[in-house]
């Protein structure tokens, strides 16, 4: 997937560059801020192939921590819980 997308894997944003001006308005993302201005976005090329733990798995990578684990189960018996 990675190799064969058409936008930067990861766009840097800060005070001089912010988010509105990073990508277009109309585009999937997933970003990172820190403090006010700096931060960092992903664009989300195709929704369907994000997995439900996308974001969380990138602040783990960011703090580089296990922080937890989503467990794959049915839909149905997530309700159940």
């Amino acid at each position: 997937d990675v190799m064969w997308s058409t936008n930067k894997q990861i766009i840097e944003i800060s005070k001089d560059k912010p988010l509105n001006k990073a990508i277009p308005s109309f585009m999937s993302y997933f970003s990172v801020q820190f403090g006010l201005y700096d931060g960092y976005v992903h664009i989300i090329e195709d929704e369907t192939k994000i997995k439900q733990d996308f974001g969380p798995q990138i602040i783990a990578g960011i703090v580089e921590k296990v922080l937890f684990k989503i467990k794959n189960e049915a839909y149905n018996k997530q309700i159940e819980r």
